[in-house]
């Protein structure tokens, strides 16, 4: 059944769809339609064939779907919305073709970031809605479990960067829930990107994602913007999602080598130009752990493709 939802604050879900259309359309089915109180918009970053798909489902969910434009606002009387992003153009830029699309709706006070590979748990919009009441001023992320094994945690809310060596260190990875003590507030750096929640005024305050990001650090680059504009960052432990971790940039094996490639094309790409950035006193010590021990670490996991695609990807960071 969906959550009963308060009429505040009003939350605007946003997924961006790419990939295999089955696990969006889990996602939607997780949200439900009838009277929560959440805005849905879907965000079509894959084929004309996938959206209408998407289409089709969402009129079987909402009560009045409206299609977009990426530039396009989504109309006040609409409760979901489905926006044709003409293409792949990364994962920021599809969340800020919704952002944009509810940022002149002053009914909506934050707009959810929700990975289409992932599905609400019972209760979730209502617990994410009164954490949102009870912390203003904060960016929100969720117990993000395991979709194969809910009682993992990937993540408390969000994660530890170290910016030296760039390593993440996801809070409480790995642990039950339940063997986390209930008021455990974890040091987070940034939300773990598969859920973040996002006050408008944030949006106001900070500006949108930075689309230079084609993947990876999107998150990262945004909260540590807001931290610096007077935002913090809450882990709501009520709000549970199952994630499909990988689920978007490919798994291991024969099949997946050339998207594990472009995966770590990508991921080296942004770390350098999340540095370069933010820490650039630290570039030099980032360069070598990615110059010298990633590819072997890509060794010791016999992927051969990542490895020169890697190496390009620092490359691209530092002319990024």
């Amino acid at each position: 059944m969906p959550d009963a939802l308060a009429s505040s604050p009003r939350i605007a879900i946003i997924i961006v769809h790419y990939g295999d259309p089955s696990a969006t359309l889990r996602c939607l089915r997780s949200i439900g339609g009838g009277p929560h109180g959440a805005a849905v918009i879907v965000v079509n970053n894959g084929t004309q064939e996938q959206g209408a798909l998407i289409a089709q489902a969402m009129d079987g969910l909402f009560a009045e779907v409206a299609t977009l434009r990426p530039d396009e606002a989504m109309p006040p009387h609409a409760d979901a919305a489905l926006i044709q992003g003409g293409g792949n153009r990364g994962f920021a830029a599809g969340c800020n073709a919704g952002l944009r699309a509810v940022s002149g709706n002053g009914g909506i006070t934050h707009t959810w970031l929700l990975n289409n590979d992932a599905a609400l748990g019972p209760g979730s919009l209502s617990a994410l809605a009164a954490c949102a009441a009870s912390h203003p001023r904060a960016i929100i992320g969720a117990t993000v479990v395991h979709a194969d094994a809910p009682d993992r945690l990937q993540a408390a809310g969000g994660v530890r960067y170290l910016p030296a060596s760039s390593r993440i260190r996801p809070a409480h990875e790995g642990a039950s829930l339940g063997d986390v003590p209930y008021l455990a507030d974890p040091r987070l750096d940034y939300i773990y990107g598969a859920s973040m929640l996002i006050p408008m005024q944030a949006v106001r305050a900070v500006g949108m994602l930075d689309e230079g990001f084609f993947l990876f650090y999107e998150e990262v680059d945004y909260c540590t913007r807001a931290q610096a504009a007077g935002f913090r960052l809450q882990w709501c432990r009520d709000c549970v999602i199952r994630h499909e971790q990988g689920a978007s940039t490919g798994r291991e094996g024969k099949a997946s080598a050339e998207r594990l490639a472009l995966t770590a094309y990508h991921e080296a790409r942004s770390t350098v130009r999340f540095t370069r950035r933010h820490h650039p006193a630290l570039l030099p010590s980032v360069l070598a752990a990615r110059l010298f021990a990633k590819p072997l670490f890509l060794a010791f996991r016999r992927q051969w493709r990542s490895i020169p695609a890697a190496l390009r990807g620092v490359l691209a960071g530092l002319a990024a």
